[in-house]
Formats: structure tokens, C-alpha cells, sequence
């Protein structure tokens, strides 16, 4: 299986973790993840536009998630990876659970 992160998650997991004031755990997080997507897929202009019309289609989903979900339709990609059941609202993209992916 391939995939990948966008730059949002891993904003997301250094903003966490600064939160926390464990910034340099969230730091070594970043660095590995770096590792295994060296090619992070990017939040674009255009990726908040669709983001933005995510969540006028959507009201109630968050915008973080919105954001996420416009980088699945944007880069034409088969679905996303994500325990959040939110994601299960967006008719546009397709959620696969982590905990029924199979290695």
C-alpha cells in the first residue's frame, strides 16, 4: 500500500506536542515520520479553497479535517487513513480504518 501525510499533520503533531511542552518528543515524532513520507503532500491555496467548500458542504466537520479532506480530492487519492468517523460524512472521499488495515 502506498501513502502519505499532508504538511497539516504534521503541523498538527508539533502543535500538540508543543502544547503539551514536550516539543522535543513532538520534534522526534516529525522526524520520523519525515522518514517514512519524505515527500509530505502540500496545503496549497488551492487546497484551502476546496477545504472551503468542504465545509460549506459540511458544517459540522472540523476545519483541520476539511483541510484533510480537500488534499484526498485534490491529489485524486483512493481514500484516507483516519479512525475519526467524521470523515465518514464526506461523500467525496472514502475513510479506511487503521485497525482493519492489514500488513
Amino acid at each position: 500500500m502506498e501513502a502519505n501525510v499532508d504538511t497539516e499533520v504534521l503541523q498538527e503533531v508539533i502543535y500538540v506536542y508543543w502544547y503539551r511542552k514536550r516539543l522535543e518528543r513532538g520534534l522526534d515524532y516529525v522526524d520520523r515520520l519525515l522518514i517514512l513520507f519524505p515527500a509530505p503532500l502540500p496545503v496549497s491555496g488551492e487546497t484551502i479553497a476546496a477545504a472551503r467548500d468542504i465545509l460549506s458542504a459540511y458544517p459540522r466537520l472540523e476545519p483541520r479535517d476539511a483541510i484533510h479532506a480537500a488534499v484526498v480530492v485534490n491529489q485524486g487519492l483512493e481514500a484516507i487513513i483516519s479512525a475519526d468517523r467524521a470523515f465518514d460524512e464526506i461523500r467525496e472521499i472514502k475513510r479506511m480504518d487503521p485497525l482493519e488495515l492489514h500488513p
